[in-house]
C-alpha cells in the first residue's frame, strides 16, 4: 500500500482478493495485477499482467486500445492447469506462453477475446502449487462466468523498459 499511498490514490484493501479481482473481471473491468516478485522475458506470467474477462468478443480490442498496442498483437490465455484441456488442445500443459495453438470450435465461440484470426490462441497454464493467488482468481472467475481462464497480456511494452515496481520511473 506504500505505493498507493505515494501516489495519493485512493484505494481499499480487499478482504479476499482472489473472489473480488474475478468479481470486478467478470464485470467487464480491466484489472492490473501485480504481485510478487518481478517476471522475466517477454511474456505476462502473472507477477506483472493485465487481465480481463476472456468471454467478451469485445474485450481484445478494448484491452489493445488501452494497453496502446497494434490488433494484430497476442493477447494470451491463463487458465487452471486441472481445467485447460478443456478448451485448449495441447499434448501437454504450457506454463509460459511462447506458442500458440488451434482451439477448438466451441473455444472459439466461448472465449473469443483471447482467439487469433488464425483459431488458435496462446496458452498459459498455472497451478495452486506454484502461483495460488492467480491460480484461485482463476479458479473464482470460473464460478461466475463457468470459464477457467482469464485473458493476459504484459504490462511490459515493447521500448519501454520492463516493470519492475508499481512506481513510475519519471
Amino acid at each position: 500500500m506504500h505505493s498507493l499511498d505515494q501516489a495519493k490514490l485512493n484505494y481499499t484493501e480487499l478482504v479476499n482478493v482472489a473472489k473480488q479481482t474475478a468479481k470486478l473481471i467478470a464485470d467487464g473491468n480491466i484489472v492490473g495485477w501485480f504481485q510478487g516478485r518481478m517476471e522475466f522475458g517477454p511474456r505476462a506470467l502473472g507477477a506483472r499482467s493485465i487481465l480481463a474477462d476472456p468471454t467478451r468478443a469485445d474485450m481484445k480490442d478494448i484491452v489493445n486500445k488501452w494497453v496502446n498496442i497494434e490488433k494484430i498483437f497476442a493477447l494470451c490465455s491463463v487458465s487452471s492447469k486441472r481445467k485447460s484441456f478443456e478448451y485448449l488442445k495441447m499434448s501437454q500443459r504450457v506454463r509460459i506462453c511462447f506458442s500458440s495453438i488451434k482451439l477448438g470450435k466451441k473455444s472459439k465461440e466461448v472465449v473469443p477475446a483471447i482467439t487469433h484470426t488464425d483459431g488458435t490462441a496462446r496458452p498459459q497454464t498455472v497451478d495452486k502449487a506454484t502461483n495460488g493467488l492467480y491460480y484461485d482468481l482463476i479458479c473464482e472467475f470460473e464460478k461466475i462466468r463457468h470459464v477457467p481462464m482469464l485473458l493476459n497480456t504484459s504490462f511490459n511494452i515493447m521500448g519501454e523498459p520492463i516493470v519492475e515496481s508499481p512506481e513510475t520511473s519519471d
